[in-house]
């Protein structure tokens, strides 16, 4: 069973993902250069046949075709997910397994929302502010952590804006997500849902503009409360071989 979702939208999540992992520090637009376009390291490993970590996952319709080859197209399932209903899924289980209807229901408070663009400038300037002051946190603090620090003193305001793709990125984006399409109809797995809603790409015509000053007063209030908390402690009295090790890391990270 594979569930795939428009590409539009999976390459925001990622990057989001990346972004809580601290698999990245990039902004979307370097995030997404990267990835649409492999340059260095990457680039060299691509010519010689080492898969691209997102695209390995995200290509859908060689994902589908790998599995077929392996077990037969007809063991194949793919279930295209809607987001306005998300009892398609369920139901595509039910199906399978030869369940009734209704027996999979969905788990209250389990959602994973996106982060919002507001948010995200907020958490990506704490992070500034922290290395500006050479600070770390005091122990593992997981990303949830903090997005519920910052939903806790900000709430969601209806001016909020999702992470869309830039403009400069849509065309690309378009092609590769009728490759996925067409791909995965040719592919002969059995394909439960509408594949027109992999085509489904839009773009953010006027950027993902946030309030700088918001921004500032929000980032510089939830480092305030990490540090009446003792959740941070100073960084710079790390031994210099780590910092170095450290860093070369988090580079090794951004070229894959």
């Amino acid at each position: 069973m594979v569930t795939v979702r428009p590409l539009a939208k999976i390459l925001p999540s990622q990057w989001q993902l990346d972004l809580r992992g601290s698999f990245t520090s990039s902004s979307f637009d370097e995030w997404l250069g990267w990835t649409l376009k492999p340059r260095g390291v990457r680039r060299i490993a691509q010519l010689i046949g080492v898969p691209h970590p997102f695209w390995f996952r995200h290509r859908h319709d060689q994902l589908a075709k790998r599995w077929a080859d392996a077990i037969g197209a007809d063991r194949v399932s793919v279930v295209v997910v809607d987001d306005r209903d998300h009892r398609v899924l369920l139901s595509a289980f039910e199906h399978l397994l030869g369940l009734s209807a209704g027996t999979l229901q969905p788990v209250d408070g389990k959602s994973n929302p996106s982060l919002t663009a507001q948010e995200i400038a907020i958490i990506l300037r704490l992070q500034e502010k922290m290395q500006e002051r050479g600070l770390l946190f005091a122990e593992r603090v997981r990303s949830r952590q903090i997005q519920r620090r910052l939903l806790a003193i900000r709430d969601r305001r209806a001016t909020d804006q999702k992470i869309l793709l830039p403009q400069w990125a849509v065309e690309q984006v378009t092609d590769l997500s009728r490759r996925i399409h067409d791909g995965l109809l040719d592919s002969g797995v059995r394909i439960i849902g509408d594949p027109a809603l992999l085509l489904d790409v839009r773009g953010q015509t006027d950027g993902n503009r946030v309030d700088e000053t918001e921004t500032e007063t929000y980032a510089q209030q939830m480092l305030m409360q990490l540090h009446d908390d003792e959740k941070l402690r100073p960084g710079r009295s790390a031994p210099l071989a780590g910092r170095v090790a450290a860093r070369a890391v988090r580079r090794l990270k951004r070229l894959f």
